[in-house]
């Protein structure tokens, strides 16, 4: 059983976590965001895999020791290179083999064979020892293959990792602009319920007129369905706050039910001109040329592979049979006389070779593609900064209008309440007065809202969104 103390401390407990899931501040949400967030999560897996398909084809040049085992039971007819016709045989082979950097290899084998004649021959032994060094000249020639393809890998890890920093930034940019909207409904809030309060004040006095006879019961009904009207508007704007926690809740994938945004968030002065950039700075121009080099250096790659694959192959080894192993074991090591030397030349010319090449017109495709968007993407961000920083300063202007028109609005309403009350006007006339002040009141919000998230837009084409989030501004 649960003593008192004990409710008494999960209950603080629960207030203090609705308490701080309802002062949330974007900030907070943003590193939900980077916990949490999937998409982010799969471009953070698709750079573990990059990083880890580099380390993949660096281990090409580790140490390899390779162990091999057969046995045989042969009634073969006897060659002019058999001991014996048939036999039985287990043969054991051990290697330990290098790659290097420039295209060749080293190995070392060791080969022990223990053969036993279904004849009147003895049983025998082999020891074999051979120092085996295979050179390309073909298409790795001073690992030129090899070397291009950790280049294309190192590239598409930096593309792994730009594009990470594009999504982050389409992440943060999306969540930021549903925050600002969310304090801008609760700015609206507060005025629609100031307006309700007016607006049943309003209808109290319009039924105690129509009471005493003063007025007529249809201003009665107007009051009355102005009111519901309002109270309606409220429900709508209560109704998009709830649909922004659901789509606030999909990035950061906590619980965000009790989420109430910052409501001075959007009174911050957004009319504040903008830091000058670069276009270098633009993480979408930074992935383009990136992903280009990327593809310029995958092409490189696959015009290596299409050439001959040429080996020169050296080999020096000695050998000892012997019908006791560890006499065939101690005369079977390198340097004895019984030794051999071998050289070959191994050629392999593709023929056809229709998917390599299938492979390369459609990479060049890309690349061509890419190309075209490289050249004509400064002019696109030169466009876009100019078009932004226009659409900014007729917002402030509107902004500095609509704030006129509230005040004078505001007189119109107070005026017309007055005059209302002399019976001068009728009812629709303080309505509409009602109505314009709302209106120009939602005019300065969207006013705002839309300067805020204009500056949103300019610091993500910056590629200054995070630090903007992060370390300017505190939403």
């Amino acid at each position: 059983m649960i003593n008192r103390p004990m409710i008494k401390i999960l209950f603080i407990s629960i207030i203090f976590v609705f308490s701080v899931q309802a002062q949330a501040s974007l900030r907070e949400l943003i590193k939900s965001a980077f916990s949490n967030n999937l998409t982010l999560e799969n471009s953070r897996v698709k750079v573990l895999t990059n990083e880890q398909n580099l380390t993949i084809l660096n281990s090409n040049l580790d140490f390899r020791l390779n162990f091999e085992t057969s046995f045989v039971d042969s009634n073969f007819e006897r060659d002019p290179f058999s001991l014996v016709a048939a036999n039985t045989a287990w043969s054991n082979e051990l290697s330990l083999s290098k790659s290097f950097i420039w295209g060749g290899e080293l190995a070392f084998v060791n080969q022990y064979r223990q053969l036993d004649p279904k004849s009147s021959f003895s049983k025998s032994y082999l020891f074999q020892q051979k120092l085996i060094y295979t050179q390309d000249l073909g298409q790795n020639f001073l690992g030129r293959s090899l070397q291009k393809d950790i280049e294309a890998l190192e590239l598409e890890n930096e593309v792994g990792l730009l594009e990470l920093t594009l999504e982050q930034k389409e992440q943060l940019l999306t969540l930021a602009i549903l925050y600002v909207e969310g304090s801008t409904l609760n700015e609206q809030i507060s005025l629609e319920k100031a307006s309700i309060k007016r607006l049943e004040k309003r209808l109290k006095y319009v039924k105690n007129q129509v009471r005493d006879g003063i007025r007529e019961k249809v201003d009665e009904y107007r009051a009355k369905e102005n009111l519901l009207a309002r109270q309606s508007a409220l429900r709508d704007v209560e109704h998009r706050l709830w649909e922004l926690r659901e789509q606030i809740g999909q990035i950061v994938l906590i619980n965000v039910t009790q989420l109430n945004f910052k409501k001075n968030s959007i009174q911050i002065d957004w009319t504040k001109p903008w830091i000058g950039w670069h276009l270098k700075e633009n993480v979408d121009r930074q992935l383009l040329i990136k992903r280009l080099e990327a593809i310029g250096q995958k092409t490189k790659s696959l015009k290596q592979k299409n050439s001959a694959d040429i080996k020169l192959v050296t080999s020096y080894g000695t050998n000892n049979w012997e019908v006791e192993s560890s006499k065939a074991i101690s005369g079977g090591y390198l340097t004895q006389d019984n030794d051999e030397k071998t050289i070959a030349l191994q050629v392999s010319l593709p023929l056809g070779n229709n998917a390599s090449e299938a492979e390369l017109i459609k990479v060049s495709a890309q690349k061509q593609m890419l190309e075209k968007y490289v050249k004509n993407w400064d002019e696109v961000l030169i466009n876009t900064a100019t078009t932004l920083g226009e659409r900014h300063k007729l917002l402030a202007q509107n902004l500095d209008n609509a704030s006129q028109r509230v005040q004078l609005a505001q007189k119109a309403l107070d005026s017309y309440t007055l005059l209302y009350a002399k019976g001068r006007v009728d009812l629709d006339q303080l309505i509409s007065a009602e109505e314009q002040l709302i209106g120009d009141q939602r005019l300065i919000l969207n006013s705002r809202k839309a300067l805020a998230n204009l500056t949103l837009e300019a610091q993500a084409l910056a590629g200054r969104l995070p630090d903007f989030l992060l370390k300017t501004i505190d939403l």
